[in-house]
């Protein structure tokens, strides 16, 4: 489709494009990643255009399937290491709305939009489904939402 695309491997300096782009996109990125995030922003702005958008979408932290685990005793989130060689890690950090706002102001950024949002998700199985039905009501409260979606612009 003419769409230029680079992956970059963001937990680097080593590798960043030399290009600059109009429009990065992290989708469920950002959440894998053992660095602050306004970290990863700040290198992010380096191959980005002035006036250009970072656009993300994450995992909500709070969202219910989160509370449910930590009720059931079971794990949110993967241990927080750096990866070996080649090697993709869980979810190294959940962020609510807040944290990410505060982490694009860091980094020299600001949100253009930003939203909780119902990814939609049912689940892969029957039980999953299920359970989703039953908590849907609580997505009334946007804060209980699955996931986070934010465009950011580079100001300077």
């Amino acid at each position: 489709m003419g769409i230029d695309f680079q992956l970059v491997d963001l937990t680097s300096d080593d590798t960043l494009p030399d290009e600059l782009y109009d429009l990065i996109v992290l989708q469920e990125v950002i959440e894998h990643l053992p660095h602050p995030p306004y970290v990863i922003f700040q290198r992010i702005m380096r191959f980005l255009k002035p006036g250009g958008i970072l656009f993300l979408t994450t995992p909500n932290g709070s969202r219910v399937r989160n509370i449910l685990y930590m009720l059931a005793g079971r794990p949110v989130l993967d241990n927080f290491r750096y990866p070996d060689p080649g090697e993709s890690l869980g979810h190294q950090q959940e962020y609510v709305l807040p944290q990410l706002m505060w982490q694009l102001k860091k980094a020299g950024m600001i949100a253009v939009s930003a939203e909780q949002y119902d990814d939609g998700w049912e689940g892969a199985s029957l039980a999953a489904r299920m359970s989703h039905a039953v908590v849907r009501p609580a997505y009334i409260f946007p804060h209980l939402r699955n996931g986070l979606m934010i465009a950011a612009q580079r100001t300077t």
